[in-house]
């Protein structure tokens, strides 16, 4: 990954093989890899906490702990079962980080909603994101108050990402290395133009087809 991620490099700078990848990482203004996938990875996790139980199925299994709007969660979530394992085999709670190395994890629909936690800075809880009238009888704020609000983690989690970018470690080198340059050319330096059918020395270009170098 980390290759194919030079080869970007290169092709968005427009420079040679040669160009060490340490430089190439400012120059491209691309971030890392690991900071672009943890953004990523928040922003379906802010859609999945920013949707109505009632429309979302995976949001209807977020835990009863989880700051939404709504209190409706489903019953066929089956995370019951998991409160009778011993607590080797039982799964964290959404909010704490997963230790090194993993013993223990988190529920997938808790791990998404543990990507939202830096993302809770100023809320008391996540907005919905309508796409469609509530239904008759639903108590929320207005859709376009909620719809700016959403705004705000979305930029939040930008943020982070340039954060990240600025703090995280350089990027290792290519493991391939730059490429062999190649063999100087034969015969005292000249180049034969097939073209033209004229020789060149020591970069003058002969005009006459009979060279005289």
């Amino acid at each position: 990954m980390d290759s194919f991620r030079h080869r970007v490099q290169r092709w968005t700078t427009n420079n040679f093989f040669s160009t060490p990848t340490a430089s190439l990482a400012r120059e491209a203004c691309l971030p890392p890899i690991v900071s672009y996938c943890r953004y990523r990875r928040r922003l379906p996790a802010l859609r999945l906490a920013c949707a109505p139980p009632y429309a979302n199925p995976a949001s209807a299994r977020l835990p009863q702990s989880f700051p939404s709007l709504s209190s409706f969660r489903a019953q066929d979530s089956s995370r019951h079962l998991t409160k009778c394992l011993s607590s080797v085999y039982l799964p964290l709670n959404w909010r704490t980080k997963i230790p090194s190395p993993p013993l223990r994890k988190q529920l997938p629909v808790d791990a998404l909603a543990h990507l939202t936690l830096p993302l809770q800075a100023g809320l008391t809880r996540f907005p919905f994101v309508l796409h469609a009238p509530p239904p008759p009888g639903t108590d929320i704020p207005p859709p376009d108050l909620m719809r700016r609000t959403y705004l705000a983690p979305r930029a939040r989690a930008r943020t982070i990402l340039l954060q990240d970018w600025a703090t995280d470690p350089p990027p290792p080198p290519d493991p391939a290395g730059p490429p062999a340059p190649p063999p100087p050319p034969r015969g005292g330096g000249f180049l034969l133009d097939g073209t033209q059918g004229r020789l060149r020395c020591d970069g003058i270009v002969d005009m006459n087809p009979i060279f005289d170098c």
